[in-house]
């Protein structure tokens, strides 16, 4: 009796130790672990563009973009330092996902507030990114050219910008981004420009160590202004991470430094030297 019951026992222990063994690969099978691709950028900007990365939930960046004056604007503006646009902005992750950001600049003393969603990561079983950002900016103080008879109507004053950032990294080295962009200009300088705007920006970046990355983005833009010559903005920077900064520093040909300012109406020409020195800092909290 003690001996079939010692079997029963066995058998019974056996089965169990079989039974979660099958339960281990089951849940192996079902529940495959997703490896997440990570900082496909350094920061939430390529340099003026943004990028597909958003905030970490409950992270607080703060971040000042400074451009100084055209290198060719000689020695009695010693080169563009004598003058000085700048931007401070703050951005907060919500969610991982959801970032919210605010920020003001001296040019135009415009006012912007934006947010940014992660829709798509990339990962072993996601090719790409993809974020969502729109924004709205108003320029408070605006000496606009017009011949349109409602020109002091103060929500004229008024742009909203959204566009769609589609990026991937493709290797540890390098990283890439689309960003299909639409921009709406409530009034303009005259009715013969567009008060929709579609362009197209394209970025990237290069590490070359752990602390420094190559960055480059451009815009096109497929129906300019028609009462002022612009061009596409372009850009070129270094990016120099120290902790818990990152410091771009850069050349442009936008002195810009919101979105419904250097998207369609970038008027520096770079064949000519117009072109801008400037850095952003970041700061995460």
């Amino acid at each position: 009796m003690k001996k079939t019951i010692t079997f029963l026992l066995l058998v019974a222990l056996q089965l169990s130790v079989n039974a979660q063994d099958l339960d281990s690969i089951l849940n192996s099978i079902s529940e495959p672990e997703i490896v997440k691709t990570e900082a496909i950028f350094k920061a939430t900007r390529i340099i003026s563009n943004q990028s597909v990365e958003t905030m970490g939930k409950g992270d607080l960046l703060f971040i000042i973009m400074h451009r100084f004056g055209a290198l060719n604007s000689g020695i009695e503006e010693f080169f563009g330092l004598d003058e000085s646009v700048i931007r401070f902005g703050f951005e907060y992750g919500v969610t991982p996902r959801l970032t919210l950001g605010i920020g003001r600049g001296n040019n135009e003393k415009i006012y912007d507030g934006f947010f940014k969603y992660r829709v798509l990561q990339q990962s072993d079983k996601m090719p790409l990114s993809l974020a969502v950002f729109s924004g709205v900016s108003y320029a408070s103080v605006y000496n606009l050219q017009t011949d349109l008879p409602f020109k002091n109507e103060w929500y004229y004053y008024a742009n909203y910008y959204t566009q769609l950032l589609i990026a991937r990294k493709i290797n540890s080295r390098i990283s890439l981004q689309l960003a299909p962009t639409l921009m709406h200009r409530n009034i303009t300088e005259t009715a013969l420009d567009p008060n929709t705007q579609y362009a197209c920006g394209i970025g990237g970046r290069y590490k070359l160590n752990k602390r420094l990355t190559l960055n480059a983005e451009y815009t096109y833009i497929f129906n300019p202004m028609e009462s002022f010559e612009t061009y596409s903005p372009i850009s070129l920077g270094l990016d120099i991470e120290t902790g818990g900064h990152v410091f771009h520093l850069a050349i442009s040909n936008a002195i810009g430094l919101n979105e419904s300012q250097f998207i369609g109406k970038t008027t520096g020409n770079v064949v000519k030297g117009d072109i801008f020195l400037g850095f952003n800092i970041n700061r995460t909290f």
